[in-house]
């Protein structure tokens, strides 16, 4: 079985990402300052612990979701069409894993996988390891501004 490892989430703390405890329904950000509020976030340190130990997991959006009208930053786009209008050619397995990314130098590669990382998306499969949420089964999308 597979098990989270920060390289998991690394990705996503500079874009704000957050978590649900697995038997609360609050939703928490994992804040990167000294800075916390401990009613609605928590240190990387904190929430890592909680996750290593799966009391807690990430909220992440499944990859079937990069052919879906998205809100990110009070701007609606379906993240595909963002993704190949800059030239690129994205395809998934049967499984809905990223692939292959087509027409793309290496500086393209990682364009790619930080806006994976901004929106959020699963591209690591955490979601089907019961690793992470998916964002689409919560009442309210908490990355939705």
């Amino acid at each position: 079985m597979k098990t989270l490892e920060l390289k998991d989430i690394c990705g996503y703390l500079p874009y704000g990402l957050k978590y649900q405890w697995t038997n609360m329904k609050s939703v928490r950000l994992i804040s990167m300052t000294d800075e916390v509020d401990y009613s609605s976030q928590h240190s990387l340190s904190t929430a890592w612990e909680w996750m290593v130990h799966r009391q807690a997991r990430p909220i992440l959006c499944p990859m079937s979701d990069l052919t879906k009208e998205i809100t990110h930053k009070g701007e609606k786009f379906v993240p595909l069409d963002v993704l190949n209008n800059r030239g690129h050619f994205i395809e998934f397995d049967a499984a809905g894993l990223l692939y292959t990314v087509g027409g793309c130098m290496d500086s393209d590669w990682l364009m790619v996988f930080d806006k994976f990382h901004e929106w959020m998306f699963d591209y690591r499969g955490l979601i089907s390891a019961g690793l992470a949420i998916d964002v689409n089964t919560l009442p309210e999308n908490p990355y939705e501004r």
